[in-house]
């Protein structure tokens, strides 16, 4: 068994804004914990953490045939070539702290600068992605050119496709945003039950199923492999921002589940599939976003009905696990 090690299912940079000391990781943050229905002030290495959460030393040759199976599975139905197979099987994927440091630590990296951003009132992307639009254009050519009408000639074609070598190796702002977006929806105990439960309930139907034999790591298998399906996810279907700015005396508030769907009921054991996507995310007390598709581009927003903060805070507090985090403790009394 490895040393013992804190490691957190939500981010303490993200949660550093609910703090007295915003600037650090070292301030304090006042804390709901649901199932004791108590409000107690905590520093921030005593919130959302777990021990050996991204630890992978106890997989099983079960945990990583189920991983590569399922992302392979995945990649199969993708009609993209240049998609990264990140996830392999090779020894090298499988080391107890691969999963911390190839997909948490690059990920809150990349986190700190899109978290900046959108404390400044700003968006992280702007833009669908240059290969994206690239590759529209071609599949909306072939469309064409099969129908007999080809949007562009062999000379555009070549030209186009000359561009896309040019910038094949541009920063993508636009995925390395929503990579950052679906590990902190998913880096939580509700991801982490998720998986779990499901791998524990296929055993005990099907006990010669391929979850047979499978471990605790497969969480964070599972978390690295649909962080990159997810954000594959938003960037093919278009979903942008709405930058919400608070300007009412209430904060928002946040918890261990940071980022919801609106459109799901979190007093249900299941959520269900909602038919739509609206991803609700508080950044501070004062600023969050909602990722949608039914926009076509970033926008920016402003509240002044307290009742819409309300309504948000209590989604957040509604869809948290085991605790709720504010700013001000009075923010959180109403929902013991």
């Amino acid at each position: 068994m490895p040393t013992t090690k804190k490691q957190h299912l939500v981010w303490r940079k993200y949660l550093a804004p609910w703090t007295d000391d915003p600037t650090t990781t070292k301030g304090r943050i006042f804390m709901l914990l649901k199932s004791e229905k108590k409000i107690c002030p905590s520093h921030l290495m005593g919130v959302g953490v777990d021990n050996y959460t991204y630890d992978i030393s106890m997989i099983t040759e079960q945990d990583k045939q189920v991983a590569i199976t399922y992302f392979k599975k995945w990649l199969a139905s993708q009609t993209t070539l240049d998609i990264p197979l990140k996830i392999n099987d090779s020894e090298e994927t499988f080391e107890k702290d691969f999963i911390e440091k190839n997909y948490i630590s690059i990920i809150e990296g990349h986190g700190n600068r899109i978290l900046n951003e959108l404390y400044n009132e700003s968006f992280p992307f702007d833009k669908v992605a240059i290969k994206d639009r690239i590759l529209e254009i071609m599949r909306l050519n072939l469309n064409f050119a099969l129908m007999g009408n080809p949007l562009l000639s062999e000379k555009e074609c070549l030209a186009l496709a000359l561009y896309a070598l040019e910038h094949i190796n541009d920063k993508d702002e636009r995925f390395e945003f929503f990579e950052f977006f679906s590990s902190q929806f998913l880096r939580t105990w509700r991801g982490q039950d998720s998986v779990l439960n499901a791998a524990k309930e296929a055993n005990e139907k099907f006990p010669d199923s391929s979850f047979c034999g499978t471990s605790e790591a497969l969480f964070p298998l599972m978390l690295a492999i649909n962080t990159f399906i997810f954000a594959s996810y938003f960037t093919k279907n278009s979903f942008f921002i709405e930058l919400l700015k608070n300007n009412t005396s209430k904060d928002f508030i946040t918890g261990d589940n940071p980022i919801i769907n609106l459109c799901a009921d979190y007093t249900k054991a299941n959520t269900g599939s909602p038919k739509k996507d609206e991803w609700y995310y508080p950044i501070t007390p004062k600023i969050a976003i909602i990722c949608k598709n039914s926009i076509n581009k970033n926008i920016t927003s402003e509240i002044t009905d307290i009742q819409q903060v309300e309504a948000y805070n209590l989604k957040i507090a509604q869809a948290a696990t085991k605790q709720v985090y504010a700013l001000a403790e009075e923010d959180l009394k109403e929902f013991l």
